[in-house]
């Protein structure tokens, strides 16, 4: 529309065009990457949407955004398809539409409407994909023939916590701490003849002496001195519990070491600090400062026996295999980059390259092969074995950094269960992965 003195709406039209034009890709990119930072959303997924829409996107870059077509942008989500997979190209196209969405709250003469909705987005499901409990001991084999022992024992720590990859390829030895926890006391067969330590039977005197009393001054019955007595046993039965420590030193029987391919040799438990209660079992306890979610989602989750072997390894071994460039830097899976300084794993993956030749032409080609389950199939077996050993379902969300509930169940919103308490499911899981690895825990 021309605008003219008479025709104020036309110059508006005018000036807001000319406003889109200066409105380019990238400038869009950078004001959402703003608005992500303002709604302190965590680094890692600002992170992915710069780089993935730089890798398969930067073409546009300097386009005026409202150039876009809807033709080009369903072309680009079939080309995405076909060269990277469904997944990649459903979290592009979904990443220039949130683009679009945050350019559109601020310029309105920029259409509501994203040029995504001509995309047939991809039908994706979850894939949940455990391993078969008859194949974790041949995937166990594979694994410990791994030439790289950084590689070999990160995947034997996914499956061992149930972490996600990102999670565990950034653990530092910082991370993880040793704290004392009095381990959880739970009721026991009844034929089992209770032991019951002196502080506790000193804690049980007074409360069944308060009960009894309370019971008699209502009743005037010499009943009450029952019901003192059974409050005393229903204590006296949750303390008798073998401690965590006596459990967890079965889980790392000799056939463990031939496995992996080298002795593990747990680290000695840490003094505990004055005035502490000594008969309180030590638990290594792992802290990810920013996990999925940011730092607000931050978790701490106790580790089986197993795990701090496989980290103490870590620690020695990892200080010979990087002498050359003043140690692991801290990281508990170290490798180098392409600069050769030292960082965390960045792809998990364990790929092979491996050789085929065209019987027609003779040509050679490589190509990477991978076989061995994804990470996150390591995460689908420990909630499985967490499933199939009786772990709570909320214990297994705390575990696995899962949502709590808050609204939906108010009971279940008010627990938060105890390290020491998790501690016990840890090990249990840790316990059955250890079995169908063909290592016995007796």
């Amino acid at each position: 529309m021309e605008p003219t003195p008479t025709n104020p709406a036309g110059r508006a039209a005018s000036d807001g065009a000319s406003a889109l034009d200066l409105v380019t890709l990238a400038t869009a990119i950078d004001a959402h990457v703003r608005a992500m930072q303002h709604r302190r959303a965590s680094p890692r997924s600002i992170a992915t949407l710069v780089e993935e829409t730089r890798r398969h996107l930067g073409d546009w870059f300097e386009r005026p955004l409202a150039g876009l077509r809807r033709h080009e942008v369903a072309e680009r989500h079939e080309v995405l398809t076909r060269e990277r997979g469904p997944y990649v190209a459903n979290r592009v196209l979904a990443q220039l539409r949130a683009v679009w969405n945050t350019a559109a709250r601020r310029h309105e003469h920029l259409s509501a409407t994203p040029p995504t909705i001509a995309v047939t987005f991809n039908r994706v499901e979850r894939r949940r994909e455990p391993i078969p409990w008859s194949d974790v001991a041949s995937w166990g084999a594979r694994v410990a023939a791994l030439r790289n022992p950084v590689r070999r024992d990160l995947l034997l720590f996914l499956l061992f916590t149930g972490l996600r990859s990102l999670d565990a390829r950034t653990v530092r030895f910082e991370h993880v701490t040793f704290e004392p926890q009095r381990p959880p006391v739970r009721l026991l067969d009844r034929g089992v003849a209770p032991t019951v330590e002196p502080r506790l039977v000193q804690t049980v005197e007074p409360m069944a002496e308060r009960t009894s009393e309370r019971a008699a001054a209502r009743t005037g019955e010499p009943a009450a001195e029952r019901v003192a007595e059974r409050v005393a046993e229903r204590v006296a039965d949750r303390a008798t519990e073998p401690s965590a420590e006596r459990t967890a030193e079965r889980l790392l029987p000799q056939p463990i070491e031939r496995l992996l391919g080298s002795p593990l040799e747990p680290r000695a438990a840490p003094v505990v600090s004055p005035g502490s209660d000594p008969s309180s079992s030590v638990l290594a306890v792992l802290h990810r400062p920013s996990p999925k979610g940011g730092p607000r989602r931050a978790f701490r989750v106790p580790l089986a026996r197993v795990v701090q072997c496989l980290i103490e390894r870590r620690r020695r071994e990892n200080a010979e295999l990087f002498a050359e460039q003043g140690g692991d830097q801290g990281y508990v899976f170290p490798t180098l980059d392409r600069c050769g300084r030292v960082t965390h794993v960045q792809e998990p993956k364990h790929q092979r390259t491996e050789r085929r030749v065209d019987p027609a032409t003779g040509a050679v080609t490589l190509h990477k092969v991978t076989d061995l389950p994804s990470p996150h199939r390591l995460r689908d077996t420990f909630a499985t074995a967490a499933h199939e050993v009786g772990v709570n379902p909320l214990d297994l969300k705390v575990l696995m950094n899962h949502a709590l509930p808050h609204a939906d169940d108010v009971t279940q919103g008010y627990i938060r269960p105890s390290l020491a308490h998790l501690h016990a499911s840890a090990e249990a899981i840790a316990a059955f992965l250890l079995r169908h690895l063909g290592v016995s825990d007796g």
